[in-house]
């Protein structure tokens, strides 16, 4: 359970003081104001303005009182502020009276504010310089085994809608792959040696691409992973259907399954046409 930190920063030369409330750190606050100071330059923004002017070590740094309860923090930084009268610029750095701090998951879960965002960050495209420091930035950056394991539960059985298929298929339509990054992958992949499973998966998948070239029939079952215990099949045409509804086959031990009904119409489409060419 986090707790909440009411704070003073306080400028050696001047004594002026800028209280707050915070739930994080004291310190984590204290960078979070720092970098803040280098992108707004408004008159208004005192304490903004003054770790601009004097820089971040001109100020001392102290706890004042710590809460558990959101509501009694509020109270207390408001009865701080109020005692200390930093709100006069003599004496401090204090715009707003305090005691109206919220819960940020509660902001940002709001359907209004996303929609501000959404509407702020509709067409905006990040500079080169951006995107290159980005890029440094996560250059290198690896995934806690945790991190993985909750975004393969959130991402598994996810299906992309067409429409988005399509963009995706356009956007990568004349997409080429430089020198450069063919060295990188083919550098990376060399030396790996697939798994048993991989293997095998592979020869199934190729198995069925020389059916559907001999056939003509597209097979749209799907193969089961072997940890996973499936009791419906995802069907692009009929949506779930139960494994009892569909037409089932082995091969190296894996069983696949395919819609009965896909099945029977494919099969008769696929006579006709073979009856058709022999007529012919």
């Amino acid at each position: 359970m986090k707790y909440w930190t009411i704070y003073c920063h306080t400028h050696i030369d001047t004594g002026r003081r800028y209280i707050g409330l915070t739930q994080y750190t004291m310190m984590h606050r204290w960078n979070q104001h720092c970098s803040q100071s280098k992108h707004v330059k408004d008159s208004r923004s005192h304490f903004a303005n003054a770790i601009r002017l004097y820089g971040k070590d001109a100020f001392e740094h102290q706890v004042l009182a710590m809460s558990w309860d959101l509501e009694g923090a509020n109270a207390t930084e408001f009865a701080i502020i109020e005692q200390e009268g930093t709100r006069d610029p003599k004496i401090g750095f204090n715009i707003m009276k305090g005691g109206g701090s919220r819960i940020n998951s509660a902001i940002f879960s709001s359907q209004d504010f996303r929609s501000k965002m959404s509407l702020i960050n509709t067409g905006r495209v990040l500079s080169a310089e951006v995107r290159s420091a980005i890029s440094c930035r996560m250059l290198g950056h690896k995934k806690s085994s945790d991190v993985r394991s909750k975004l393969s539960s959130a991402l598994r059985g996810h299906v992309m809608s067409e429409e988005t298929c399509r963009k995706i298929s356009e956007a990568l339509k004349y997409k080429t792959v430089s020198l450069e990054t063919r060295k990188k992958i083919s550098q990376k992949l060399t030396g790996r040696r697939h798994t048993e499973e991989s293997k095998i998966r592979m020869s199934i998948i190729q198995r069925q691409k020389a059916d559907e070239r001999m056939t003509g029939i597209r097979m749209r079952h799907a193969m089961p992973r072997p940890t996973q215990t499936q009791t419906h099949k995802l069907c692009k045409k009929h949506g779930q259907v139960s494994l009892e509804e569909c037409f089932s086959l082995t091969r190296n031990g894996i069983v696949y399954y395919e819609c009965r009904r896909c099945r029977r119409f494919y099969t008769k489409k696929f006579k006709e046409k073979r009856a058709k060419s022999i007529a012919v």
